[in-house]
Order: structure tokens, then C-alpha cells, then sequence
């Protein structure tokens, strides 16, 4: 409607004066009078350095980095019948129709944060909380590049210069591998330097000291520095950061288990602003849920067969993961009876990763947090950075 309003004032401004009319665009941030204050700095960081990272961004259940990442492996099956090769990040398509978001795609929000601390680096505000919201985008630059790089390799990385050019047609290569190195690196020791060990309650989400080294520990160790990557593992055990084990391992996907002293980074779910939809995709539809609840199942993932029996029977993980139940309508379900029976029943491709606890839905959306990183990640690889830095297993590792 305001579309139609803008052009007919124009239409009818033209036809009485004759007169040039001048562009205006309406959907486009005009720097020179947006951002003004702290809090239209704290509104650009939040669109341009969180939004990428949420439910809807790029830890979306559906096509979003984990899932895609587990696609690529044998762990992770589709009932919906599309393939690891299919799916993988070098067809890199969900839809023919183009309906998902490809995880490439979301690179273009480091082009968004670099944008934005040339922005709000003028505006007059207090100094200290200027210096952490830049290094909350320095920490969101290094978070996102590092994905990339672990997905796609190298990619290209767009500079403020260019990015100040949008009409000139620069085609950008992929940066090198020092470079790329090099860019998430920075990003992520500058954000460090800055950011909090942790926030209040009302901050819950924001990224922190911690999840800039714990994304510098995963870097290290996939690109095989072992030495730093120990001298940073050792760093998140001190006592500022206070992280530590939960003793319920399952609490950790619950709703009364969120801001736990394991969690580094969730995924923020938040019912009525911004909820995740992981039991739409794994839960099937004649699965027994609680009484009284209504939710959407669409029963797309499965944790594959081999993956499923790898498992320790008396490993906590796999108590909510499903090889075998009895459907509402009384029809029982296992590996036997719908794969090697040959019915191809909801189970044919492999176990229900249940993980959460069945609570917070209502209908295809859920409000418990994701979990993302974890204590429990950085001890595991620094036990491993220990080993593979000294070439030998100590009691301590």
C-alpha cells in the first residue's frame, strides 16, 4: 500500500510541476542519519552480528551448518530421500525451487558486520560500551569466516573499500589460505581482548571472551596447531571464565537447564520471537508425545543405523535416541521390523535424535534453547591438543 501511495504523489508531482524528480529509497540505511545513539548502534549490531547465528540464521534445523555438516558424514540420514552427495556443500542446493537458504549464502552477513563498524565507529556515545560492540562484530566476523572455512575452505571476504563501491562491478577471489587464516585469527583474538567473561541474565546470547577462544581452540585444532591450540584449551579452565560439567547430562536440552555453567554459546530460542523447530524435523508422526501436546512431526532426520549402534548401550547420548518404540496407533517400530523387514517403515533410514526434552513446542515451533558449543568441547579437545602436542598419553590428558 505505501508503495502504491509513494507512486502516485510522484506520478501527480510530475504531471503538475514537470519537474525531475530525485530517488529516494525507503528499505536502505542511510548512514548519515542512522545510527544516531547507543541505542540505534545496539539495534545495528544485534541485525548485523546476531541475527545471522539464530534459529532463523544459519543454525537453522533445516539446511543450517550443523545439519548440513552432519549430512555430508554417514551419521546423519534423510527420510525425505535427499542424499549426502545431493545435499553436501559442494552441490550446496537443498530445493530445486530454491526454497532453503544455502549456508553459503549467509557469508554475505561478514560484508553486513564490516559495514557496521564503519558505521557506529563516529557515533557519540560512551567509549567502553563503542569498543564492545566492535568486538562483538569482530568476534561475529571470525565466528562466521571460521564456519565458512571449515564448509567451504577459503572464500572471498569483500573489504571495506569495496564494499563502499556497491555499483562497481569487482569481481573479488577467494582470499588465500594465509589470509584466510589470517582474517579469522585477528577477529577472533581482537574480539577476546575486549569481551566480557560473561553478562547478566539480560544479555544472555551475546557473545563472550569464552566462545571467541573456544572458537580459536576449534580453529587451531582443525588446522592442526597443536601447540596453540593447547595454550588456549588451557586458558578457558580458569576460574573467570566458571566454566564447568553439568551433572544431568539431558539437562542441557531442557528448558529449566538453560544458562547452565557448561553452555559457552547457545542458539537463543525464545517462544513468540524466535523458536527452533527441531522436533518438527526429527520427531515421526505416530510418535508417543507427552499428553496434552500438540506437535507438528514431520520426521525428516535420523541418526543412521551404523552411527545408532556405535553407541555404548549405557551411554547417556543415546537415551534419547530412539532405535525403537511403539507408534499411537500400536504398530511397533526398530531396525527389524521397518529396515530389515523390509516394510520401510519410519525407521528404515536409521534412529529418532530425540536429544531434547519434549517441552516449550506448540505445533512445529519449540523455545528451547540450542545448545552449540560446550565445556565439554573444550576439554575434549584440549585433552586431545595435550596428546598430539607432547606425541605421547599423559594421566592428565
Amino acid at each position: 500500500m505505501k508503495r502504491i501511495i509513494y507512486t502516485a504523489i510522484a506520478t501527480l508531482l510530475f504531471l503538475v510541476s514537470s519537474c525531475t524528480l530525485e530517488q529516494e529509497v525507503y528499505n536502505k540505511i542511510n548512514p548519515g542519519m542512522f545510527p544516531q545513539n547507543a541505542e540505534d548502534v545496539n539495534a545495528l549490531v544485534n541485525a548485523s552480528a546476531y541475527h545471522v547465528f539464530s534459529p532463523w540464521g544459519i543454525f537453522e534445523v533445516a539446511a543450517g551448518y550443523v545439519t548440513t555438516s552432519e549430512m555430508v558424514t554417514d551419521y546423519v540420514e534423510n527420510t525425505w530421500g535427499w542424499t549426502t552427495v545431493y545435499n553436501s556443500y559442494e552441490a550446496n542446493d537443498w530445493h530445486i525451487d530454491g526454497d532453503w537458504r544455502r549456508v553459503y549464502d549467509y557469508s554475505q552477513y561478514l560484508a553486513s558486520m564490516t559495514l557496521t563498524m564503519e558505521r557506529i565507529k563516529n557515533v557519540n556515545m560512551d567509549e567502553t560500551l563503542k569498543a564492545r560492540y566492535m568486538a562483538e562484530l569482530k568476534c561475529g566476523r571470525g565466528f562466521l569466516a571460521f564456519l565458512m572455512y571449515d564448509m567451504y575452505g577459503p572464500i572471498p571476504i569483500a573489504d571495506l573499500e569495496t564494499l563502499q563501491k556497491p555499483e562497481a562491478e569487482i569481481v573479488i577471489p577467494r582470499l588465500s589460505e594465509e589470509a584466510m587464516r589470517e582474517y579469522i585469527v585477528t577477529n577472533l583474538k581482537e574480539a577476546a581482548d575486549i569481551l566480557p567473561y560473561k553478562y547478566e541474565d539480560t544479555d544472555y546470547g551475546r557473545f563472550t571472551k569464552g566462545l571467541a577462544n573456544t572458537l580459536l581452540l576449534k580453529f587451531y585444532m582443525m588446522t592442526r596447531q597443536w601447540d596453540e591450540a593447547e595454550k588456549i584449551g588451557r586458558e578457558l579452565t580458569k576460574s573467570e571464565y566458571g566454566y564447568k560439567l553439568v551433572n544431568d547430562y539431558h539437562s542441557l536440552f531442557s528448558l529449566s537447564g538453560e544458562k547452565n555453567s557448561e553452555v559457552i554459546f547457545s542458539c537463543v530460542a525464545e517462544a513468540g520471537v524466535m523458536e527452533q523447530k527441531w522436533f518438527a524435523h526429527v520427531l515421526t508422526s505416530d510418535y508417543p508425545v507427552p499428553a496434552g501436546m500438540a506437535v507438528t512431526a514431520w520426521g525428516g532426520y535420523k541418526i543412521s543405523w551404523p552411527a545408532y549402534e556405535s553407541f555404548d548401550p549405557k551411554d547417556k547420548r543415546r537415551e534419547r535416541i530412539i532405535g525403537e518404540y511403539t507408534g499411537t496407533e500400536g504398530v511397533y517400530h526398530s531396525r527389524a521390523t521397518d529396515r530389515d523387514g523390509g516394510t520401510t517403515g519410519v525407521l528404515f533410514y536409521g534412529a529418532i535424535p530425540v536429544k531434547y526434552k519434549i517441552e516449550g513446542v506448540i505445533g512445529e515451533l519449540c523455545e528451547i534453547d540450542m545448545p552449540i558449543y560446550r565445556y565439554a568441547d573444550v576439554l575434549t579437545l584440549l585433552s586431545e591438543a595435550i596428546v598430539r602436542n607432547g606425541n605421547s598419553i599423559t594421566q592428565e590428558a
